[in-house]
């Protein structure tokens, strides 16, 4: 009977401590951003823009209060549909948030909405996922790119929450699993 009593023991234990670590856990928060960057890319062709870029290099970015950070971008954009896509990494340093977007427009000359996807961080955002959007307006005409100076601003928020560790999971099982022993047993 010893070893069910030490089980009993841990699972009783498991409840409060999962709640502990789960507190010391980090919490969800949401991040201001705003910026702009050159957008770069090959000679373009009706009515897909494909292959543009928007790096680090060229842009400045303020996220969460802190400037100094930068963005790479690579995405396509149809003017017809005017739908697009692409990949995205904003860095600052070792800290950094990566994933995917997608953007729209509801016409020509309206602003460009993005929808952000983050699927992963480091540095002061590691183990963060989230998602987010962003308004941005571009000046210069793509068309003439490589040789066109083609302009994008945005501004917008990002909401991220942490990834539960295994270990808190863990935890927070052995306590789900004391409290049913518990009520089975009352």
């Amino acid at each position: 009977m010893a070893p069910i009593r030490s089980i009993r023991s841990l699972a009783r234990l498991g409840a409060p401590l999962a709640l502990l670590l789960g507190a010391a856990h980090a919490a969800a928060l949401t991040v201001a951003f705003t910026g702009s960057g050159i957008v770069a890319g090959g000679p373009q062709v009706f009515p897909v823009l494909g292959g543009l870029s928007l790096s680090a290099a060229t842009s400045n970015y303020t996220v969460g209060g802190e400037s100094g950070w930068h963005v790479d971008k690579l995405f396509d954009f149809n003017v017809v549909s005017l739908v697009g896509s692409g990949t995205f990494t904003f860095t600052h340093g070792s800290d950094s948030l990566t994933g995917t977007f997608t953007s729209t427009k509801a016409n020509a000359a309206a602003p460009t909405d993005l929808l952000y996807s983050v699927v992963g961080g480091t540095g002061s955002f590691a183990g963060y996922v989230g998602s987010g959007s962003s308004t941005g307006s571009t000046e210069g005409n793509a068309f003439g790119l490589p040789a066109a100076l083609v302009t994008f601003t945005e501004t917008g928020n990002l909401n991220l929450a942490p990834i539960p560790e295994p270990a808190t999971v863990l935890l927070l099982a052995a306590g789900l699993a004391g409290t049913a022993l518990r009520l089975r047993r009352r």
